[in-house]
């Protein structure tokens, strides 16, 4: 068929704008491609990531989630196919890839819709390749081993709707990386990171929507960090943190902890005053295992817990004075284990325990002191079990009794009291807390007297301590004991009228050489005393040691009166000696004297720390002089002993060599030998 040149022209221009057509079309559909295919991607090779846009685009937004996993280990060791995307919709998920190091490949991303959950990536060791994005609803970082810093999401800032969680890892300094988010809404976990020293990147956050957990992360030495927090919508939990020594002063803010407040096992936290702005906890307070705890401090403010309030096992804990707000506990009360309790003054506000109130295996407490008197109401059962030392329970007395003042109380429970609700379980204290009847003052009066012996250079010898009453009947009279043993023995007196007692203990039988000086405690003379426990420690000083030198002359020959007889002796002790003098070089004590024949110097020693050790110099002011002191060798001074010793000086005239005794008579065999002394013959 033959064309004509117009319409070969008009064909030429329809393909040619049909060419143009298909051309742009193509351009405007690439420019218009930008959402990935499918909904959720997952990578599990390098290979993949390479041809991520050849297999998903050309595109920047993942719509779902996309999802970083490879299936043999080692594989994936660069993100840089993953360049052009801006955008994932849902979970970005990083997790399990052995030699990934970096993140470098999403440095486009700008938002992050869902959780971004960095998880077991080995060589990872920081995550500057997100620099881009500006906000987080939620962060899981966990079990990367040699992430040292986070900064590359110091562009995150505002509050996160989720959770944000930085746990188990070993090589990780701080949280700057954190420093613009201002609140999380659900929990912040700071768990596992022993090299981390300090929460400084935490600094802006003000509300923790439900858990704050601090727990085992060996080197944080402070919660100072937490300037800004106010409230925990739930639990708070500060645990095993081994070099926490301070909360930090500026977590005063918080006021406020919506569920459990746990503070256990650190192991040299010794105060909790940081605290000193909370007024109230939703849910159990626990304050456990705290080695080094000593005070409460912080704690003054709260009023009542809803749950249950547990202390138990702060062995340098002294006391309970800082509850002394602490009007309710809705749950049970437990204070078990805290070696060095004495009282629980503390608790003087409190009117009610809803459960269980339980004071058991505290060793050192003696006294309520006044912390129950107002107690009208335990819901359930009352347990005071193995207080050893306890003998003074009259504060119970309201709870107790057959009064019903709890309006109504919640009994009678199994032990029949109007405001106990359950059973009431007394053992293992001392008898005036071993009983209904006893804490009433309804049982005939019974009381125990516990008594140690102290010798003041820690002698471990035994003495006979004897107790004897002008009313009451001890069990025993007399026991033997020994210096230094903590627990001593204890006496037991039965038959007297409550506030009648009147017994003394002395002592017999113990080494020479020690001064009864005073006695520690109320209980050595108890006079118009009642039942319960007292204790009584007897101090035994050593008396001073006395030594004695006496100078003693020997002259030979003639010519003796040109020759002084005299010599300065002198006493070193390493102990005070009365009236002596102290070296300022090594604390030695030294008495001296110019002697004549037959006088002497005396050192009193004291012997109260530690026996003395003595030893004597002498100073001769005569070349011609010879000292014998062998008899003046060191020395020790026990307790009240005496000692001494004689120093002898020869003097030989008219040729003779001067020589001590010992001396003179080896001169004397020698002459003997040499024929020069004769001796007469027997015929």
């Amino acid at each position: 068929m033959y064309l004509t040149r117009s319409t070969r022209l008009r064909a030429a221009k329809t393909i040619g704008a049909l060419f143009l057509f298909i051309i742009t079309a193509g351009f405007a559909s690439t420019a218009l491609a930008q959402n990935c295919s499918p909904v959720h991607i997952t990578l599990s090779s390098q290979s993949e990531i390479d041809d991520f846009q050849a297999d998903h685009g050309p595109c920047t937004n993942v719509l779902g989630n996309l999802t970083i996993l490879e299936s043999v280990s080692g594989n994936i060791t660069s993100l840089g196919g993953l360049s052009g995307l801006t955008t994932i919709g849902l979970n970005l998920n990083i997790q399990q890839n052995a030699s990934l190091p970096d993140l470098d490949g999403l440095s486009g991303l700008t938002t992050i819709g869902g959780r971004l959950f960095v998880f077991d990536n080995a060589l990872l060791n920081n995550l500057d390749g997100l620099a881009g994005i500006s906000a987080l609803n939620r962060l899981w970082l966990a079990d990367n081993a040699s992430l040292a810093d986070i900064d590359g999401l110091s562009g995150v800032s505002g509050t996160m709707s989720g959770e944000l969680v930085i746990k188990n890892h070993a090589a990780l300094m701080n949280l700057n990386g954190l420093s613009g988010i201002t609140g999380v809404g659900t929990q912040l976990a700071i768990d596992n990171n022993d090299s981390l020293t300090g929460l400084d990147g935490l600094s802006g956050i003000a509300s923790v929507g439900t858990t704050l957990s601090i727990q085992d992360n060996a080197s944080l030495t402070s919660l100072n960090s937490l300037s800004s927090l106010t409230s925990v919508g739930g639990f708070l939990r500060i645990l095993r943190n081994d070099s926490l020594v301070t909360l930090g002063s500026n977590l005063s803010g918080l006021t406020s902890v919506g569920g459990f407040l746990n503070i256990k096992d650190n192991a040299l936290l010794t105060s909790l005053n940081d605290l000193s702005g909370l007024t109230s906890v939703n849910g159990d307070l626990t304050i456990w295992g705290n080695a080094s705890l000593t005070s409460l401090d912080g704690l003054g403010g709260i009023t009542s817990v809803s749950g249950n309030l547990s202390i138990q096992e702060n062995d340098l804990l002294p006391g309970l004075d800082e509850l002394s707000s602490l009007a309710s506990v809705d749950g049970y009360l437990y204070i078990i284990g805290n070696d060095s309790l004495t009282g629980l003054g503390g608790l003087s506000s409190l009117t009610s325990v809803g459960d269980y109130l339980s004071i058991q295996s505290n060793l050192a407490l003696t006294d309520f002191d006044g912390g129950l008197a107002l107690l009208i109401w335990v819901g359930t059962d009352v347990l005071i079990q193995n207080n050893p030392l306890l003998g003074s329970c009259g504060d119970l007395q309201a709870l107790l009794d057959d009064i019903d003042d709890g309006d109504p109380g919640p009994g009678p429970g199994g032990a029949g009291i109007p405001d106990v609700g359950g059973d009431l379980s007394l053992s293992g204290n001392q008898w005036f807390c071993n009983s209904r009847d006893a804490i009433l003052g309804r049982a005939e009066a019974i009381a125990s007297v516990q008594v140690t012996k102290v010798f003041s250079d820690g002698l471990e010898d035994e003495v006979d301590v004897t107790l004897t009453c002008n009313t009451g009947l001890p069990l025993e009279n007399t026991f033997t004991i020994a210096g230094g043993d903590p627990t001593g023995v204890t006496f037991v007196v039965t038959s007297f009228v409550n506030g009648e007692l009147s017994c003394k203990v002395t002592e017999s039988g113990g080494p020479a050489g020690y001064t009864l000086e005073d006695t520690d405690g109320d209980g050595c003379e108890l006079v118009d005393s009642g039942g319960g426990f007292y204790s009584c420690r007897m101090n035994n000083v050593a008396d001073p040691a006395v030594f004695t030198v006496t100078k003693e002359w020997e002259i030979i020959g003639s010519g003796g009166d040109s020759t002084p007889e005299e010599a300065k002796v002198t006493i070193y002790c390493d102990a005070f000696i009365s009236k002596g003098r102290e070296s300022r070089i090594d604390g030695v004590w030294e008495i001296s004297r110019v002697l004549g024949d037959g006088e002497s110097v005396t050192a009193t020693v004291d012997t109260i720390q530690h026996p003395a050790t003595c030893w004597v110099k002498e100073t001769v002011f005569d070349s011609s002089v010879e000292s014998d002191t062998s008899d003046c060798g060191r020395r020790v001074l026990t307790a009240g002993s005496t000692s001494s010793c004689t120093i002898v000086n020869s003097v030989f005239f008219e040729g003779i060599p001067t020589l001590d005794r010992y001396g003179l008579a080896m001169l004397v065999l020698l002459m003997l030998g040499a024929g020069v002394i004769g001796l007469g013959r027997r015929t």
